[in-house]
Formats: C-alpha cells, structure tokens, sequence
C-alpha cells in the first residue's frame, strides 16, 4: 500500500489523505498566495502588463501631448494577439503625438525608428485603418507601410494649436476691474 503511495505521489505530486472524500475540501481554492511569491514570481506584473496593459510604452505614449485626435476605430476581438494589439495602440499614439518644430527632419527619423520596430502585422492594420496602404507593385515589405504610415503624418499637424489666452472675457475684466 505504501508502495502505490508513493507512486501516485511521484506521479502527481500529491499524497493520499482522507480529507479528499469531503465534498467541500478543495485545496486549490483554500490557500492563499502569500505577498513574496504573489509579487517576485510575477503574478503582480502578469496582471499589471498583461491584462492592464500598464508598460511603460502605454505610459510614455499616454502622457505625450496629442498634436489632434484621430478615431482610428476598434481591433476586430479574435484578429490580433495581445502583443500586436499593444503595438497597434502604440503606432496610434505615435502618429498623433507632437514633434517639435525646430528639427522637423530628425523628428520624422525619429517616427520611422520607432514605427520599423514594430511587427508588421500592426503596420498593415494601421495603415489599412487609415486609407493610406502602399501603392507598389508587387511584394510590400514592412518599411513600405512604415513609409505610407509617414506620409500620412506628413498630412499632419506637426504641433497642438496653441490656445490664446483669453484676456477679454466677462470674467476676467471683473476681477481686474475688482483690483483696480
């Protein structure tokens, strides 16, 4: 009887207890995961990369300033995975960022590096999205979206309009006539 113990352990890693025969008991469901092996085994960073989506490219793509919105729609649920899906997101906010103005050429040098490190899949379903599909005869390779995605920026706002401040209204013409 020990002999097929242990056995059934070294094949399933699990020991024979009568606990098992109670309709309620359910290990599995009944431990808790304890804080050192929840955030170094990397339960916290699955959750917060993988199905949050919290990198820091969404960060630093979310935090540039936009230089215009752009409705680029919804990825079709099934189509992509989520690493494409993730780069889809971030070829968007790339597009729409703000470039300075001062050295236009190096920001668009700039747009291309970052836009061939992307997967080409993503590419196409950009440049689809947007209408702007290389015109080549013949096999595309990814630095023709890349170039049809710059094109269509080229289209573009460089910078945000810059909002003037509004001296003249109601408002402020009280309060500076409160001071005077």
């Amino acid at each position: 009887m020990s002999a097929e113990r242990e056995t059934l352990f070294k094949a399933h890693g699990v020991r024979y207890s009568e606990l098992w025969h109670l309709p309620y008991w359910d290990p599995s469901w009944q431990l808790v995961v304890d804080l050192m092996h929840c955030l170094l085994e990397g339960l916290v960073p699955h959750h917060t990369h993988n199905l949050l989506g919290l990198t820091s490219g969404s960060t630093a793509s979310a935090s540039a300033p936009l230089t215009f919105s752009y409705d680029f729609g919804e990825v079709p649920p099934g189509t992509m995975t989520t690493k494409e899906m993730t780069q889809i997101s971030t070829i968007q906010a790339l597009l729409v960022s703000q470039m300075t103005i001062s050295d236009e050429e190096a920001c668009f040098d700039k747009l291309k590096n970052s836009l061939f490190h992307k997967n080409m899949g993503p590419l196409k379903f950009v440049c689809n999205t947007l209408g702007c599909m290389p015109q080549k005869a013949g096999r595309t390779f990814k630095i023709d979206y890349v170039k049809a995605l710059l094109e269509w920026r080229h289209g573009k706002p460089l910078t945000a309009p810059q909002e003037e401040p509004q001296f003249g209204t109601a408002e402020v013409l009280g309060c500076i006539h409160d001071i005077i």
